[in-house]
């Protein structure tokens, strides 16, 4: 028979509870952009500018519409670089015109304080896109709330 009484068991109990909610709370919180544990590692929050070697590599991203008597396929590929360079490329194809359009554009980039920074070298357009990994995956890059996958 235990020492404690069952009133102090469930205090304890309720204790333990409370705690690991306020824990799962911070963390939540925390989350909200990435998480606590990769804001430093995976989003250059170091100050800065910096090319983050997560980053680096093919992603694509393939998103179905249905438009007013048309259905269409965007597939978008991004591809970063070692050194900063790097290449877009949308295909877009629809069943009613019938063949693909494709579009290809090289640009530069870079990372810093959580947004991944893409200049198009053909006319210098910046697009700012804040970046983060999805579920702490490595292979689920997320630039402005659209998931891309590494390609492998």
């Amino acid at each position: 028979m235990s020492s404690h009484s069952p009133g102090t068991r469930r205090a304890r109990n309720g204790a333990a509870r409370g705690a690991l909610a306020a824990v799962m709370l911070l963390l939540a919180a925390c989350n909200s952009e990435g998480s606590l544990f990769e804001n430093d590692r995976m989003q250059g929050q170091g100050g800065g500018t910096t090319n983050n070697s997560a980053v680096i590599g093919e992603w694509e991203t393939v998103i179905v519409i249905s438009a007013i008597d048309d259905l269409q396929k965007w597939t978008t590929n991004w591809l970063f670089r070692t050194g900063g360079s790097c290449r877009f490329q949308q295909t877009t194809e629809s069943l009613v015109e019938g063949f693909p359009r494709v579009e290809i554009r090289s640009c530069t980039w870079r990372t810093a304080n959580g947004f991944l920074t893409v200049t198009y070298t053909d006319t210098g357009e910046v697009l700012p896109m804040r970046f983060e990994f999805a579920a702490l995956d490595p292979n689920r890059l997320v630039l402005d709330n659209i998931e891309y996958h590494r390609v492998p």
